[in-house]
C-alpha cells in the first residue's frame, strides 16, 4: 500500500472512523481510507489525496466538498484551475 501514497481517489464514505471528526470510506478499488468529515458525509462520494498508510487502511486529506452517491464528482481540467 505505501506505493500507493500520493494518488487522488474518490471515496464513497461509509460510516464514522474511530477518531473525532473522522469518516471511512472506499476507494473504487475498496481500499479502506480514513479522512476528515461528518455524518452528513455518509452516502456521499469525497475526492481526497492518500497522505499516509497504517497497513490495510490508508489517511488521506479531503480535496472537494462531497457529492451524493450515484453520481460522480466532477472532473476539473488543468485549464479550470488557472
Amino acid at each position: 500500500n505505501q506505493g500507493e501514497v500520493g494518488r487522488t481517489e474518490e471515496l464513497l464514505v461509509e460510516r464514522k472512523a474511530r477518531s473525532d471528526g473522522m469518516v471511512l470510506g472506499r476507494t473504487r478499488r475498496a481500499k479502506a481510507v480514513v479522512v476528515e468529515g461528518t455524518e452528513d458525509d455518509i452516502g456521499h462520494y469525497v475526492t481526497a489525496r492518500l497522505t499516509r498508510t497504517t497497513g490495510p487502511t490508508f489517511v488521506a486529506e479531503r480535496e472537494n466538498a462531497p457529492q451524493r452517491a450515484g453520481r460522480a464528482a466532477p472532473r476539473i481540467d488543468a485549464a479550470d484551475r488557472a
